[in-house]
């Protein structure tokens, strides 16, 4: 490289930019001899033609410049990668602090994973942005990214780990999600640096197409001697890297909606031979909105349209939802686990009919609603200081084969991790939301929007109903079907469903 205005070789490296929306990275220099400043195309795009990886399996992870990485993690990373087929990529992320009059350096042991332009997998709708620099102390590093999906799904690199989806109008909706970092939790004693230790993640994401080219992504979480995928951990163990099996904890599965729920999910998470609940062998299974209450549904109250559907489906008996539900329940629970039942908006639904409607305009109903009330105001008079749940007191006097726990608006920890909210209440009585939630001064799994992501502390899972219920027709969409797995060492992890295959 030469200087293009007296044609010497002394240049110096003066920056990077990026111009148009093709993305066009171009490398600055500056000549010592002259001063002239030039630049020269570099990285994502020549003459408007992406960068396309033939490779379809990668390990993506971040580093900051000019730090030690840990050099566990990454032996393990390459483990994986091998055993997996998989390339490893590492995004250089940027920390600035005391980095006047110093060159910018990464360490040799990662060199040849580096990667500085942004990739496009091919055959897929996933991009990974390793041109895409992002401060590290950024508090929330997708911010601002969402247009630039324009309907792929993209890997960023940063230190914290962040994700959600977008909303889209056909097709499945774009997951953006930043990867956590390799390098080790050392940042400036400033509150920005404190932040950043805080939200620090020694992570990275799994991306591939499988033989269907159906794109899975999901992430690893190192907890200082390992980590977790899916049924297996990878750890080293008397100085060498070895993969063993090992069963996880809970799974939380985004929300059930029994009666709407996706059959292809249902088949994927609990009855296939190789479904998630047969592989993974969970102690628990924890479940948001198992009752939709869609025959009942105050949504539909004034609408003669929905009602008269219901009636053409045969969907407007409440008892019929209730035993089907049941039935869900019984069949979808392996032997000698334990479901945890959240209290949620729509199981609430039940309570809300109940004050609201009235038997005598609603005759297919007016005998279950009669038992309803009966139980109901019979446990209030037992219990006059508890909260009652008649979807809990019908469950638990209908001869249910399995075992239930209600967290009625309570508290349940799994492993330290909070899996008692639903989602739809905030702090202080507001809505809740994944952002308010991610407040909380413990780690959370929530459910309820039914668009999965990772803010901070708080994760949040899917559907497995259909993606097409009424309320969303005509909008843009991004719920997709996942759910979150609790590990034995008690890290989470994402799992996302296409149709046809989970892994």
């Amino acid at each position: 490289m030469q200087c293009s205005n007296c044609g010497s070789k002394d240049i110096k490296n003066a920056g990077v930019l990026i111009r148009g929306k093709s993305l066009t990275r171009y490398k600055q220099y500056l000549c010592a001899e002259c001063g002239h400043r030039g630049e020269y195309v570099d990285g994502t795009t020549n003459n408007n033609q992406e960068k396309i990886s033939e490779k379809k399996a990668f390990v993506v992870t971040s580093a900051l410049n000019n730090k030690s990485i840990d050099k566990r993690f990454l032996r393990l990373l390459k483990y994986y990668c091998q055993k997996n087929s998989m390339d490893l990529v590492v995004i250089p992320t940027r920390y600035i602090h005391a980095m006047e009059g110093e060159e910018v350096w990464y360490p040799e042991e990662i060199e040849e994973f580096i990667l500085e332009d942004n990739i496009t997998i091919k055959d897929s709708k996933c991009k990974i942005l390793g041109g895409l620099r992002i401060s590290a102390t950024a508090e929330n590093p997708l911010s601002g990214i969402d247009p630039m999906s324009k309907g792929y799904s993209l890997i960023i690199g940063h230190p914290q780990v962040q994700m959600k989806t977008l909303p889209v109008i056909e097709g499945k909706a774009p997951i953006i999600w930043s990867t956590g970092s390799i390098t080790e939790n050392v940042y400036s004693d400033t509150k920005l640096g404190y932040k950043a230790a805080f939200n620090h993640s020694a992570s990275a994401i799994v991306v591939y197409l499988d033989s269907d080219n159906d794109l899975h992504i999901r992430n690893l979480n190192y907890d200082g001697s390992g980590f977790n995928d899916l049924e297996f951990r990878y750890e080293i163990k008397d100085g060498s890297c070895v993969k063993k099996k090992q069963y996880i904890e809970a799974l939380i599965t985004g929300d059930e909606h029994a009666l709407l729920r996706d059959r292809d999910i249902e088949d994927l998470t609990y009855t296939e031979s190789d479904s998630i609940v047969n592989v993974l062998k969970p102690k628990y299974i924890v479940r948001h909105d198992l009752l939709d209450c869609h025959s009942v549904s105050h949504h539909d109250a004034n609408n003669f349209f929905a009602r008269f559907k219901k009636y053409l489906k045969s969907d407007h008996n409440l008892e019929k939802e209730l035993l089907e539900t049941k039935d869900y329940l019984e069949r979808t629970t392996p032997k000698g686990t334990r479901n945890i039942i959240v209290s949620s908006n729509h199981n609430d639904h039940l309570k809300r009919w109940l004050m609201e409607s009235d038997p005598k305009k609603d005759l297919e109903n007016a005998p279950i609603y009669h038992e309803l009330m009966s139980k109901v105001i019979r446990n209030m008079i037992k219990n006059p200081h508890e909260d009652v749940d008649p979807f809990e007191l019908w469950l638990r006097d209908s001869g249910l084969s399995v075992d239930v726990e209600f967290t009625s608006r309570g508290s349940k920890k799994i492993l330290g991790i909070e899996v008692g909210l639903h989602g739809d209440k905030g702090p202080n009585g507001t809505r809740g939301s994944r952002a308010s939630l991610a407040k909380l001064p413990e780690k959370c799994v929530i459910g309820h929007s039914h668009s999965p992501g990772w803010e901070k502390g708080c994760v949040q899972v899917g559907t497995s109903s259909r993606l097409d219920m009424p309320y969303v027709a005509g909008s843009p969409s991004s719920w997709r079907h996942c759910h979150c797995i609790i590990h034995k060492n008690g890290k989470r992890q994402l799992i996302f469903l296409n149709f046809g295959s989970w892994r």
